[in-house]
């Protein structure tokens, strides 16, 4: 069975809030096979075995993007569309490379992308890549390395505007 990007989209956004307690212990890194892995991608990958769809089995990020250019399914030029899985370096994080993975919500703009993403923090503040939560964040694209488009069953996503009604009106600090 192939899932829609409504299907992804609604298994993520059903886990908006969850936190690891302690760090880096989750119920997707559980389910993975071995708890005190940063879990960014692990989450991605959950959400996909929740929805009987294939995603890649690997906790590290730069393996993610690695597995779509070898399916011919990676992006670096335009936009992320809704359901890309998007991959980050952020510029002060002390790593220069892929650190960072999430759903793609939908572009808000020319140069930001809602996405749903697992291990960031809940604000602006804290660690982005590690920071033991499942939030939505608004990303700038100078932040995006590239995104892998999964092969989705065609459907309409009517989550998306369910997903961005709920991060206006969240109180954060954006």
């Amino acid at each position: 069975m192939r899932a829609t990007a409504n299907d992804i989209l609604t298994i993520a956004f059903k886990e908006v809030g969850y936190e690891e307690k302690p760090v880096n212990i989750t119920k997707y890194n559980k389910a993975f096979g071995q708890q005190g892995l940063q879990w960014c991608q692990v989450f991605v990958w959950w959400v996909f075995k929740q929805a009987n769809a294939h995603f890649i089995k690997s906790g590290y990020t730069p393996t993610g993007a690695a597995w779509f250019e070898k399916n011919e399914a990676w992006h670096d030029k335009g936009t992320p569309k809704t359901g890309d899985i998007v991959y980050f370096d952020f510029p002060n994080d002390g790593l220069d490379r892929i650190s960072h993975v999430g759903i793609c919500v939908k572009a808000m703009t020319d140069d930001q992308v809602l996405c749903i993403e697992g291990n960031t923090s809940g604000g602006t503040e804290g660690d982005q890549r590690n920071g033991g939560m499942v939030a939505i964040k608004l990303r700038n694209k100078s932040q995006i390395v590239g995104w892998g488009r999964p092969k989705y069953k065609k459907e309409l996503t009517p989550i998306v505007s369910k997903i961005v009604a709920y991060y206006d009106k969240e109180p954060n600090d954006k």
